[in-house]
Order: C-alpha cells, then sequence, then structure tokens
C-alpha cells in the first residue's frame, strides 16, 4: 500500500519521465577519515587520481553523447583544493569548460566547502549543490564522518541555495540507524528545501573501520525511498543504480 501510494504521487507530479543523470569523480585525494568512505585519508591502498581538464571535458561530452540528461562533478576534499588559496578557482575552471562544452545541467558535489568556494561554483555555471549529511542523528554523524563539524556541513548546503543553486541531499542506510533516525534524517532535509533527496544502501569498502559491516536490504532502501515520495511529492528522488544496478 506504501509503495503504491507513492507511486501514485510520482506519477501526479512526474508522470511516468525519467531523467538520467551521470558521474564525472575528478578526484579522489580527499583530507578526511570517514569511517565507510573507500577514499578516506589513512586508506593507503585506495585508487588516488586527479583528471586532467581535457579528461573531465571528454567524460563530459561522452556522458551527453549517450543520452544523460545532467553531469554531476564529483570530488573529494581534496587538499590541492580546499588547502591552497586558488583552490576554488581549480573548480570553478572544471564547472564553465564543461558547462561550455556541452551546455547540459552542472551538479557540483565538492564536499563540505566555504562560502566563497559556493560563490564561485554558481558564477561559473553550476545549477545544483549537492552534500550529502548522510544522518541526522548526531551521534551516528560523530562516528561516520569523524572530526567534521555537523552543523557547518548543514549551513554548506543553505549558502548554496541562498546563492540560487538547486540543493541535493542525501543519507545513507545499514550504518548503525534505525527507523526512527530514517524519519528524523527525511524531515529535516525537507525542512531545509532541498530540491532533490535521496538514499542510499551502505557498501562496504575495503580497508576502511566498516568493511565488515552488511549492506542493508534492498527493501529497506524501497521503504525509505516510498517514505521519501510520501514527504516530499515534488521533489526529485535519483535511483542508485551507480550503486544496486
Amino acid at each position: 500500500a506504501m509503495f503504491s501510494a507513492a507511486q501514485e504521487l510520482r506519477e501526479r507530479f512526474f508522470k511516468n519521465v525519467v531523467f538520467n543523470y551521470g558521474f564525472v569523480y575528478f578526484t579522489t585525494y580527499c583530507r578526511n577519515y570517514c569511517t565507510f568512505c573507500a577514499y578516506r585519508k589513512p586508506n593507503e591502498k585506495a585508487i588516488r587520481y586527479r583528471k586532467t581538464l581535457d579528461e573531465i571535458v571528454d567524460y563530459s561530452r561522452r556522458i551527453k553523447e549517450s543520452g544523460i540528461n545532467l553531469v554531476d562533478l564529483t570530488m573529494s576534499e581534496d587538499p590541492i583544493v580546499y588547502e591552497r588559496n586558488d583552490g576554488w578557482r581549480l573548480v570553478e575552471s572544471i564547472i564553465k569548460a564543461v558547462k561550455d562544452a556541452t551546455g547540459l545541467p552542472i551538479m557540483i558535489s565538492p564536499g563540505a566547502t566555504s562560502r566563497d568556494g559556493i560563490r564561485a561554483f554558481e558564477k561559473a555555471g553550476a545549477d545544483w549543490f549537492a552534500v550529502y549529511q548522510e544522518t541526522y542523528n548526531r551521534e551516528l554523524y560523530r562516528k561516520l564522518r569523524v572530526g567534521q563539524d555537523f552543523d557547518y556541513r548543514v549551513n554548506v548546503k543553505l549558502w548554496a541555495k541562498s546563492e540560487g543553486m538547486l540543493i541535493e541531499d542525501g543519507m545513507l542506510l545499514g550504518v548503525g540507524e534505525n527507523e526512527k533516525d530514517w524519519v528524523e534524517s527525511i524531515f529535516s532535509m525537507k525542512s531545509l528545501g532541498v530540491h532533490q533527496i535521496r538514499e542510499m544502501g551502505f557498501n562496504p569498502q575495503p580497508n576502511t573501520p566498516m568493511e565488515n559491516i552488511l549492506s542493508p536490504p534492498l527493501l529497506d532502501e524501497m521503504k525509505v525511498t516510498a517514505l521519501m515520495r510520501l514527504t516530499n511529492p515534488d521533489r526529485l528522488i535519483p535511483s542508485s543504480f551507480d550503486v544496486d544496478g
């Protein structure tokens, strides 16, 4: 019954239309110690790379040719961006080049950036800004995003929204949360006025503190997606095909 109601709402607001978007992950160097992520700083076995501007533009052009509707430029919190005075200019140049080459809407997923960075991204042509909180349970957040400020990460989304960008938030399932946490996270994201809301099932990564934790049942992801639709009927909700197929 819950799934049927969610589907009815989806069709009322979006009919049966599917929008496709593709990721261009352009750097995997990161300063953070997130316990769930393969790209956490201490993971010496992580595959590290920084794509050149020409590579990023080429991948983005090929994404457009494949029928994708939006390019998601995704990065870890790379020290060369976060710890250099001109770091935001590097990302700004990437956004502008991809926008000029494809003409597609651009989503930037840069981590918990500064307000100056957000202004630079919007000026360069970014339409969407994505930063996932993963959970709105503060105690669980501290275990997942070690040493990162909860409120700052929330404010980053609000800053992007105030600059005129559309914002996306997301929650991670199977990392120690309960159903009460599901509800709290969904309504917290709704209160921010997000334009796109999503859930993602945890996928254990080797050489991380959470490598032996199992992924959650797919049914849990389906339940949370339905709850998101029931409470956010006119918002976009992506499916995690990049994880589950």
